[in-house]
């Protein structure tokens, strides 16, 4: 129920100061000379019955229960009683009729109960049940008639409703006495169109109670007393002063009104005087090219060329000299010259060139979501006809080839069965691809039952603790899905399907995963068709080994902020229009990121720009998207404050894409402590925006964003990611003094609305994997290779949940990841897979057509046959010079006796196929891989790949 509101201070209303000791008096009239604070002429009463005027303001008073002239031998009620309106305790004299006490005190007038007004649609009220304790009254009355024998307090408050225009009038009173004192009360007057009502909290009202219809007449419930026999006392209502309360709110707007005011003088100042920022570039540390001094006593001017053999002192050509000197850093002082970065306030950017329109196309490429149709599915379920829908979505989006994965894991089983044999033990039977796919719906499964481990094969009896869920029981006895022995076999195998054998020869530590990882990033570079917009996050594979430090893998993270800190990090890019992650980069530690590209800018920076170059134009089989690789169309990105930096943004503007992101610890060349100086005593929704024309020619843009009260936001972006100008304003929530929510429209400018609408985008679907799907979680291992492969595929799970509510029927888009995930285990558990042992060597080609290099990478191909023709597989099967160099990685290529017939030429031309360069390359040498050819027998290379495929053409597929 609402609070009780006492009517406004006006004129001629009797009040009590606040300050003790407590004077009563009369308002004579209002006093505007303080400025805008609500003051009164108050006529106080003194001890020797003089009077006295004051001046005081309406936080100094009280309205008065007593309207009127204080009574000789009245009592002043305590501090307490009259700051929340709780009346003093009743005495045997004040137990008394209504009537006995109005006639034993004349003089008082009872004050008319204050009352809250809220319209309402249809004249229905609701009585409270009747209950022990509890007795009620019901009156009825219209204009212009009384209603039985009302007592003089039931008049005195419906006064106000008498004289109102309503033709009918409803008053509900009920009090609830406790041990013969009232302790709840309420009361609701009720006119046509209006509701009257004050209420304490402790008695709520019912839903089933009496009704009152459309004429005025009401259902009188039992055990609720006649109209004309007098209604019971209702206590004073709480004397809380709410006008306290108000004058509180007002004076925080008008604070908030004056702030503003402040704001805009001060950014008017700021602006005339063109205030500005300049930032001196920090000296780089010392690297090959630099020029430096010699600490001589005649120093001599020279150039690093580079680092000594040692490792500890550089080699330096001095001026007029072209001998190379060995000297230590402490000899050596650089010269370092720079131009400042100068930001210039200004009151608003706006982009030099148009608004970047987004693709028309957005979403899955090539997938036909007509499969989903509700009525198709419904009369094909148990049919032959049945497409098995869900599971084609998951294999079109699964991250590499699941044949050759299938292989994979048959030469680990194979290696598995040799150690087996030494020891005697039972042999491992090889997987088909349809067990495979089994396999992987067991998995999705836990999902679903929200069950993991060996709790899938349990019967209800054999269970540990007793549960209100069905059994299940996936094993022989059950219903006879896969033994959990057989399960237990393939997921310690599991893993291995997803290895690199290429980046294993290349003593990748990572390698058990790059396969899967990199399956992942090159579907979604061909099939998914992202928005220009992306956004840049993080996500985590969570992992807490138990047995060793790192739990088989080469390095784990940790991050405070995140939900489950500890584990494996992934530097992501989303689509902002579909949800679906586009491209991820494991973060391998340290030493292994400082040799990955563009590693010399610093490992932030190098990182988000791989990002960027790695996940452009996305969608490749689309021809917009060709097209717009091939002009260099301008995309957008977003991201939070790890990837933010004035080097990013430079970066994206020298190659004409737009970024903007918060910024919080690369402040390098950033004006951060003079935004937040400035901004300090600003009100929220201000903002200040500074310019800048770097030295590298890149037009960049600060902005700081008073959030609320003690809060100031600081962003980068370049000048194209959008205007500064107010856009879609941010609602802020708080309460008032009364605690009542209260919203505010504050205004931001419009590159920041756009940044806070994606910038969850990968948060979100981290939670939808973590917090509901919970793969990871039902599945508890201690191997870390099955952990990632394990979040991967909740990524691309969740993936396929994304682009249903994009692109799938208006039935399923409100289906929950969880019931997805049900749906899709059930299609891969009764898979139509043919059960058989996988044959071919595994040379796939690309039915996409010839492929184009996907965001500064080659494009791997990993997609099903469907015609093998020579002129495709040369697409396929390009050949270039090997990677693999002499000399420890700095010689030339490593050259191969060529392997076509009758050739003896050594060549260094490799096939750069993945499954080319995943095969052995002599059966009986050592371990090497790869395909080599020289130039005159290529064709003899590919017409043998064509009659392979050929051959191993799959229908199902």
């Amino acid at each position: 129920m609402g609070r009780h509101r006492k009517p406004n201070l006006v004129k001629g209303t009797w009040v009590d100061e606040r300050a003790k000791p407590k004077r009563h008096g009369k308002l004579l009239r209002g006093d505007r000379k303080d400025g805008n604070k609500h003051t009164w002429v108050v006529e106080f009463e003194q001890a020797d019955g003089t009077k006295s005027e004051e001046v005081k303001t309406s936080a100094q008073l009280s309205r008065s229960d007593l309207q009127g002239p204080t009574p000789t031998g009245a009592t002043n009620t305590s501090d307490n009683e009259e700051q929340h309106g709780n009346p003093p305790e009743a005495s045997d004299d004040e137990n008394k009729s209504d009537s006995d006490t109005d006639s034993e005190n004349n003089e008082i007038e009872t004050p008319p109960r204050p009352k809250r007004r809220a319209a309402l649609n249809h004249r229905v009220i609701n009585t409270p049940k009747p209950t022990a304790g509890i007795s009620t009254s019901l009156t009825e009355s219209s204009s212009g008639s009384e209603s039985g024998n009302e007592s003089d307090d039931d008049s005195g408050r419906g006064s106000s409703d008498s004289d109102s225009d309503s033709d009918d009038l409803l008053v509900v009173v009920a009090t609830n006495h406790i041990d013969g004192n009232p302790a709840y009360d309420w009361t609701m007057h009720i006119v046509e169109g209006e509701e009257e009502q004050a209420s304490n909290d402790g008695f709520p009202f019912q839903d089933d109670d009496s009704v009152t219809d459309s004429a005025g007449s009401s259902q009188e419930p039992t055990n609720v007393s006649s109209p004309n026999e007098p209604t019971e006392s209702i206590p004073n209502e709480p004397t809380e002063d709410l006008e306290a309360a108000d004058e509180r709110d007002f004076e925080r707007e008008e604070e908030h009104r004056l702030k503003m005011d402040v704001y805009l003088a001060e950014k008017e100042v700021l602006l005339e005087e063109g205030w500005s920022v300049s930032i001196v570039p920090e000296k780089p540390p010392l690297q090959p090219g630099a020029v430096v001094h010699s600490r001589h006593k005649k120093p001599k001017k020279g150039k690093v060329i580079k680092r000594s053999p040692c490792g500890e002192h550089w080699l330096v050509q001095f001026n007029g000299s072209e001998r190379l000197v060995q000297m230590s850093s402490h000899g050596l002082t650089q010269v370092w010259e720079a131009e400042p970065y100068v930001w210039k306030i200004v009151e608003d950017s706006e982009p030099d060139s148009e608004e970047m329109e987004d693709y028309d196309t957005i979403g899955l490429v090539g997938f036909d979501f007509t499969r989903f149709s509700e009525q198709k599915i419904e009369e094909t379920i148990d049919t032959l006809a049945y497409e098995y829908p869900f599971m084609k979505l998951l294999q079109y989006m699964w991250p590499g080839n699941p044949k050759e994965q299938v292989v994979l894991m048959n030469k680990a089983i194979d290696v598995e069965n040799e150690d087996r044999k030494k020891k005697k033990r039972q042999l491992v039977k090889p997987v088909t691809e349809h067990e495979y796919w089994k396999f992987i719906g067991v998995l999705i499964s836990a999902a679903a039952f929200r069950l993991g481990g060996h709790q899938l094969w349990e019967k209800e009896s054999g269970r540990l603790h007793w549960t209100v869920t069905d059994p299940i029981d996936l094993g022989c006895k059950g219903q006879g899905i896969m033994p959990f022995y057989r399960f237990k076999d393939l997921k310690s195998m599991f893993p291995s399907a997803f290895q690199d054998m290429d980046a294993k020869e290349k003593k990748d530590p990572w390698s058990m995963v790059r396969g899967i990882l990199n399956g992942y990033n090159d579907k979604r570079a061909r099939v998914i068709a992202a928005s220009i917009r992306k956004i840049m996050d993080e996500s985590m594979s969570a992992y807490k080994p138990q047995t060793t430090k790192t739990g088989n893998i080469p390095h784990l993270s940790y991050i405070d902020r995140k939900p489950e800190p500890l584990g494996t990090e992934l530097k992501t890019v989303a689509c902002s229009k579909t949800g679906v992650i586009i491209y991820a980069e494991i973060q391998e530690g340290a030493i292994a990121m400082n040799k990955k590209r563009h590693a010399k800018l610093g490992g932030t920076i190098s990182c988000s720009i791989r990002l960027a170059e790695d996940s452009l134009y996305c969608g490749s089989k689309l021809p917009s998207r060709q097209e717009a690789k091939a002009r260099q169309a301008p995309e957008c990105f977003k991201g939070d404050s790890w990837f933010t930096s004035v080097p990013v943004a430079e970066w994206m503007s020298e190659h004409g894409h737009a970024y903007s992101g918060a910024m919080k610890t690369n402040t390098r060349l950033f004006p951060n402590k003079e935004i937040e100086e400035k901004m300090e005593q600003w009100p929220s929704g201000s903002y200040l925006v500074l310019e800048c024309h770097t030295p590298n020619g890149h037009d960049l843009i600060a902005i700081g964003y008073r959030y609320n009260r003690k809060k100031t936001l600081l962003f980068l972006a370049t000048k194209n990611a959008g205007s500064t100008k107010p856009g879609r304003p941010y609602t802020a929530k708080f309460a008032d003094s009364l605690g009542t929510i209260q919203e505010r429209l504050v205004p931001r400018p419009a590159v920041l609305s756009e940044y806070f609408n994606d910038s969850n985008v990968i948060d979100t679907h981290n939670h939808v994997r973590q917090g509901e799907l919970k793969l990871e979680k039902r599945w508890v291992t201690h191997d870390g290779w099955f952990r990632i492969a394990t979040t991967i595929i909740g990524m691309t799970i969740t993936d396929c949940w994304k682009l249903i509510k994009h692109s799938g029927p208006d039935y399923l888009k409100e289906t929950t990841i969880v019931q997805f995930a049900d749906m899709l285990a059930a299609d891969l558990i009764r898979n139509n897979v043919p059960d058989k042992p996988p044959t071919g060597n595994g040379l796939y080609i690309n039915v996409d057509g010839p492929p184009a290099e996907i965001g500064g990478r080659p494009q791997e191909v990993c997609s099903p046959v469907t015609v093998a023709t020579v002129e495709t597989v040369v697409t396929e099967h390009k050949f270039a010079d090997n990677s693999d160099c002499e000399d420890d990685g700095h010689g030339r290529p490593r050259r191969r006796v060529c392997q076509g017939k009758g050739c003896t030429k050594k060549t260094q031309k490799k096939c750069q196929h993945r499954s080319c360069k995943s095969r052995r390359y002599n059966a009986n040498g050592p371990e090497k891989r790869g395909v080599f050819f020289c130039e005159n027998h290529w064709g003899e290379h590919h017409k043998d790949v064509a009659a392979a495929l050929a051959t191993m053409y799959d229908s199902d597929w």
